[in-house]
This record gives structure tokens, C-alpha cells and sequence, in this order.
């Protein structure tokens, strides 16, 4: 037969038992009650400049530009000294501005000095017409001419390629 243990005995573990559940329910309290220690976000990507600092740039990008004629964002970026994603907004405002121009899209376009517009070559005012001289100015018809067009072949159906 198996012993039983000491009544006494017995009384102490289920003290100490006791004990145990209550601290182990103190704690798991604490730690629901208490905010979690979540870290900062880390910075995003928008990073707010100054005015002066978009002026700055600006007149950089536009130095760059007229000494080195077309060139690419990440040319100027290197060029200037920052990236090519802290040159976006300066280059609009130049772009809208219209002291630069921008030739093709995404990763080909090139920027540059804006190119002169030719001069529109003068032409002498019309002097007003009448109706008999607009009639007269308007070209004459021209008779249809007569073809005897040769009949067509018939043609074949075409062959169609299944897949």
C-alpha cells in the first residue's frame, strides 16, 4: 500500500500553493494595467525643409543646369550634393516657374535651360475681299476622270494560326 502523506504537511503546500496563484494573479494584473512601452516611430520619409533651404536648392539646381546643360535628376542630385527625391519639389517650382524645361518622363527626363522660342515671321494684313473676288480666289474643280478599273480576283480566305 502507498503511504499518505502528513496531514501537516498537506496544509503547507496548500498554503504555499495559495500563495503562489496570488502573486502569479498580482502580476499578470500589473501588466494588463500598465501601457506597453512601445518605441517612437521611426522618422518617415517627409522631411520639411525651410523656405531658404528650397531657395538654396533651387538656385543650385538652376546653376547646375544652365552650366551643364540637359541633365538627369540623379546627375543634378549628385551634382548639387543631395538626392535626387530632396530635388523633386525645387525642380517643380522651377518647372512651373519656367526656368527650366523638362524633356521626356520618369527615369529619361532631362532637365534644362528653356529653349528660345523662334520668331513667328510677320505676315502682311489680307486686304478684305468681296464676294465676287473670295469666289474667284476659291480653286476651280477639277473634272473627275473615268477609269475603267479591271475586276478583282477573287481572294482566298486567309489561314489563321490556332495555338
Amino acid at each position: 500500500m502507498s503511504e499518505l502523506p502528513d496531514p501537516q504537511r498537506l496544509e503547507t503546500l496548500k498554503v504555499a500553493l495559495r500563495e503562489l496563484a496570488a502573486r502569479f494573479v498580482d502580476d499578470v494584473v500589473a501588466l494588463l494595467l500598465t501601457p506597453p512601452e512601445v518605441p517612437p516611430p521611426p522618422p518617415g520619409p517627409r522631411i520639411r525643409r525651410p523656405s531658404q533651404r528650397l531657395a538654396e536648392l533651387e538656385q543650385a539646381a538652376l546653376h547646375v543646369v544652365a552650366t551643364l546643360g540637359p541633365i538627369t535628376t540623379a546627375a543634378l542630385a549628385r551634382a548639387v550634393g543631395t538626392t535626387p527625391s530632396a530635388l523633386a519639389h525645387p525642380l517643380r517650382r522651377l518647372l512651373r516657374a519656367g526656368l527650366v524645361e523638362k524633356w521626356g518622363d520618369r527615369r529619361g527626363a532631362r532637365y534644362g535651360a528653356p529653349r528660345p522660342e523662334p520668331p513667328k515671321p510677320e505676315t502682311p494684313p489680307r486686304a478684305a475681299r468681296t464676294p465676287k473676288k473670295q469666289a474667284a480666289a476659291l480653286p476651280k474643280r477639277a473634272k473627275k476622270k473615268t477609269t475603267t478599273a479591271k475586276p478583282k480576283a477573287p481572294t482566298r480566305p486567309r489561314k489563321t494560326r490556332r495555338r
